[in-house]
């Protein structure tokens, strides 16, 4: 999906050859020679961010975690006007940090994202989801809790929150966050499935 929107970007660069060559090279999945493309394209246009940010993305995806992280580094700083890129950089470089085990720099990179987008719970369900998984629940539950402030009418921000009071061993405010769930969306499957795992664990078989 990263190598779709970038690939759909509108930028200068689109009536580049060698750049349009790799995004025709992306579309059909011909992953590595789409990365030959793009080094060509930034050995020509070094000023390109969006072949260097689709090269991370490559790159990152074939575990070449260094270069990724060179490319992504390189792009950044060419997206001043385009937030839009900006921020599918930033997101993208916490992916890259996140497998170089930089737990430190990613959480920067995602905080950024929510202070590139504050009205958007896409950058607070990363970090809510980073936080979960370093077993942070509560830093997660106030992330989540900020998603329920901004889309109160949808399901995400309460499941995080329920899933994190398992985690806390809280199984019954877990339970009514996937009950709230269930009015919201019934015939979402997630909160009955989790809701049954509440109840396991209370021993309410």
């Amino acid at each position: 999906k990263l190598f779709v929107a970038q690939a759909q970007t509108q930028n200068s660069f689109n009536y580049s050859p060698t750049y349009v060559s790799g995004i025709e090279a992306l579309r059909e999945e011909n992953y590595d020679t789409a990365l030959e493309y793009f080094k060509k394209e930034v050995a020509d246009n070094p000023q390109n961010g969006y072949a260097w940010s689709l090269i991370a993305i490559i790159s990152n995806e074939n575990d070449d975690l260094d270069y990724a992280l060179e490319a992504i580094n390189k792009a950044i700083p060419l997206f001043k006007n385009d937030k839009e890129a900006l921020y599918r950089a930033y997101r993208e470089r916490s992916h890259i940090y996140l497998n170089r085990d930089e737990q430190k720099n990613a959480l920067s990179d995602l905080s950024m994202l929510i202070k590139l987008e504050p009205d958007s719970t896409n950058g607070y369900k990363l970090r809510g989801n980073y936080y979960y998984e370093v077993g942070s629940y509560k830093k997660s539950n106030a992330d989540f809790r900020e998603i329920v402030q901004l889309a109160p009418d949808e399901t995400t921000g309460y499941m995080g929150i329920g899933r994190n009071l398992i985690a806390l061993k809280e199984y019954d405010k877990a339970i009514a966050e996937f009950n709230h769930c269930m009015e919201i969306s019934p015939d979402y499957s997630q909160p009955y499935s989790f809701r049954g795992e509440a109840y396991y664990l209370q021993g309410k078989l």
